[in-house]
């Protein structure tokens, strides 16, 4: 409640900033929107959940462990790299190194996967070299494909809010309890930033907001879910941001094939195919996604709480429905063909 309630009350001072720093997203060919928004949305998020870890501190203690100081330390360089881009709109070169130098900081200073086990025989396997690879490439993927799908209103907090609370009950339901304040603050600040950021939304995430997002949920789910977990157990934050990666592997096929820079972006996303073949609004087609992202997420739960033969047997019935779903949905809905 503390984290909604700041991140609420934080979005008035965040517009006066952003209108006084220019850092205003206008209307153009590939926006959506028709009038001038502000962004630094990400900054009231930011406070938001700063205030929720401070009240969680004053009554349960030992939040802010040094696991926690390294997340937050990572958060407020995100921000700041937000900031810098959505003021001056950095080259995406600029912005990919920024990012990998914060993944490369928060996984040296222990936030990795360390080894994964057999779900059958709990045999452990050794990541070795690999342990910070694999962190940091995850790191980097989860902060761009929520950046990524943040083309409509109210779309990435939402996706995010959905994943970070369906972390939150994976990480109760199995004892990690270490990042269980970090994600429920996460949760009432996105909420209450969604409030200004549904549709009609009168304030817009920006990268200091997307990144951001992108970035704890990252780190929430290596901590949380990855650090120690079955082979199995890499499927449940997969699945729990299933829409935003599947988006951008389509994204990146997309742009090979068409022969541009993957980086650059387009109005091929899946919301904007969803916008334009249904002739629905905004708020509709949110809503839509929403829901997808609650169904995947509901089975993300479901497959942390199962084990052994029955972890792979339901990871199988999953993908199998997967499968279906998607053989089942029109070739132009999915691969609009290129113009």
């Amino acid at each position: 409640m503390a984290a909604l309630l700041a991140a609420l009350f934080a979005v008035w001072p965040v517009k006066k900033l952003a209108v006084y720093s220019n850092a205003i997203d206008r209307p153009g060919q590939r926006k959506i929107h028709a009038q001038d928004t502000p962004k630094l949305g990400g900054l009231a998020v930011f406070f938001g959940l700063l205030a929720g870890l401070g009240v969680s501190a004053f009554f349960y203690g030992e939040v802010f462990s040094r696991e926690m100081l390294v997340i937050l330390s990572g958060g407020l360089l995100t921000v700041a790299l937000g900031f810098v881009d959505d003021i001056y709109t950095l080259p995406w070169s600029v912005k990919l190194l920024g990012q990998t130098a914060i993944a490369v900081l928060v996984a040296a200073c222990g936030i990795e996967i360390n080894y994964l086990k057999h779900p059958l025989s709990l045999q452990i396997i050794e990541l070795g070299v690999f342990s910070k690879i694999l962190s940091v490439f995850w790191i980097l993927v989860v902060m761009n494909i929520i950046n990524l799908i943040d083309g409509l209103d109210g779309l990435a907090g939402g996706i995010a809010l959905i994943s970070a609370f369906a972390l939150f009950i994976i990480s109760l339901l199995t004892n990690q309890l270490h990042v269980v304040f970090l994600l429920i603050a996460l949760c009432g600040a996105t909420a209450g930033f969604l409030r200004f950021n549904f549709h009609p939304a009168s304030i817009f995430l920006g990268d200091t907001g997307s990144l951001l997002l992108g970035y704890l949920l990252a780190v929430c789910s290596i901590t949380g879910v990855l650090k120690s977990a079955t082979v199995i157990a890499l499927g449940i934050p997969l699945l729990s941001l299933l829409i935003p990666l599947a988006d951008t592997a389509l994204a990146i096929v997309r742009r090979l094939k068409n022969r541009v820079n993957i980086f650059l972006p387009d109005r091929g996303h899946l919301h904007h195919i969803l916008l334009n073949y249904y002739k629905h609004g905004q708020r509709e087609v949110v809503l839509l996604l929403y829901s997808a992202s609650v169904v995947l997420n509901l089975a993300a739960v479901l497959l942390s709480v199962t084990s052994g033969i029955y972890s792979y047997l339901w990871f199988l019935v999953i993908i199998a429905v997967l499968l279906i779903a998607a053989l089942r949905l029109k070739k132009r809905i999915l691969w609009p063909e290129s113009k």
